[in-house]
């Protein structure tokens, strides 16, 4: 059984194992955010050190600074109760070594400051840059709006960075001793002590759980809303240092071309030792009304299980199985790729290649709601599957 975060002394050697695997690069990862090696590793760290139903933890996608500028990266931010405590904004260790770089990450964070603050709770907001595994904590006054270090505002007038700008900014080792005593003082003062009961052991969804997905899909009317709390579902799924949950920048196609560029949405991907095991596509309610927007999720779906698929065969030994779940709030259809044919079941609808999709399309394909009775035993279902193939 893991240790807690709270009762933790130092850093447990799993999470070092989980950063050097990550630092090797995940095969299957978008190339399109040069950081996103380190979303799995972080969102892992994040997941164990807030294991409360009251706090999740929210992969924000996050724009550019030009109008019209499509998504940069994407911050992990940890809410609770719909609001920001604490803010993680994760760059490629290479922008360490350049000062334009240095004062882009820099930039970011105090933006990302700027657009939470005033929502923050807590009287204090805590936010941590971190470059790969160098750490850069940043502070806000939620009263005064101060943040800590403070802005060079003389660089304002200038495009150009000197030298060694911020050079000695990021010194905090995240793996070392250091760095656990530096993030454990990050934490909000005041956390919720009430257990979790293990997903293993559990025979019915947690009433905290139901809880959560009540609150929260309160919120906007986008699929986003949902990112945080299916976050949250997998790390409680998945514990073991063995398995990360993977926030998936999934690119967009261009019609009429074989571009993908802007980001369409986020997947989250159950990777366990180096491998998927599990695809998660999230998005909004809506989605069920329609054909057009079924047929919509269904082909993102169906795109998602061929790039993994593809990469599965090339990293070798493969599970027999790939799953998948495709989330229009909270009703499932359930997949299943075959890593050995490639063939995808349900399989496809020839009617996916019409223009127009008739207004009855796949219209009782979602059929399990994920929070009865029957959505836990076929979640239930799909982790033993996993766990067993992993054994």
């Amino acid at each position: 059984m893991q240790m807690s975060f709270e009762n933790a002394t130092m850093w447990p050697a799993e999470l070092s194992a989980v950063f050097a695997a990550a630092r090797k690069g995940f095969p299957f990862e978008s190339n399109r955010f040069e950081s996103s090696r380190y979303y799995a590793p972080y969102n892992k760290l994040l997941s164990w050190m807030f294991p409360s139903w009251d706090f999740l933890v929210l992969p924000h996608a996050v724009t550019g600074t030009d109008a019209g500028d499509s998504v940069d990266y994407i911050a992990l931010l940890v809410i609770s109760r719909g609001k920001p405590v604490m803010l993680l904004e994760v760059k490629d260790d290479s922008y360490n070594a350049h000062p334009h770089d240095r004062r882009r990450a820099d930039g970011q964070m105090r933006r990302l400051f700027n657009d939470m603050l005033e929502r923050c709770p807590l009287p204090i907001l805590y936010g941590i840059s971190a470059l790969g595994t160098s750490l850069c904590v940043y502070k806000g006054n939620t009263a005064t709006f101060e943040m800590e270090p403070p802005e060079d505002l003389l660089l304002r007038k200038f495009d150009m960075s000197p030298p060694h700008y911020m050079e000695n900014q990021w010194s905090v080792e995240l793996l070392s001793q250091e760095g656990f005593k530096e993030v454990k003082r990050t934490m909000p003062q005041v956390l919720p002590t009430k257990p979790m009961i293990p997903f293993e052991n559990a025979t019915m969804w947690p009433v905290e759980l139901c809880a959560v997905f009540a609150a929260e899909r309160e919120g906007s009317q986008h699929e986003s809303r949902y990112y945080a709390l299916y976050n949250k579902l997998l790390n409680w799924m998945f514990p073991s240092w063995d398995f990360v949950v993977v926030p998936h920048a999934v690119p967009d196609f261009v019609p009429g071309t074989k571009t993908r560029n802007t980001l369409d949405f986020i997947a989250l991907l159950v990777v366990g030792k180096g491998k998927p095991v599990m695809l998660l596509v999230v998005k909004d309610d809506s989605y069920i009304a329609k054909g057009s927007t079924r047929g919509r999720a269904d082909i993102q779906m169906r795109h998602l299980f061929n790039d993994m698929l593809s990469e599965i065969k090339v990293l070798g030994c493969p599970p027999p199985t790939l799953y998948g779940i495709s989330a229009l709030g909270t009703t499932l259809r359930m997949y299943q790729g075959n890593t050995a044919t490639f063939k995808v079941q349900p399989l496809a609808d020839p009617s996916l290649s019409r223009i127009v999709l008739p207004p009855h399309y796949l219209e009782n394909q979602w059929s399990v709601e994920l929070l009865s009775q029957e959505g836990f035993d076929e979640m239930k279902k799909v982790a033993a599957n996993i766990f067993s193939a992993m054994a």
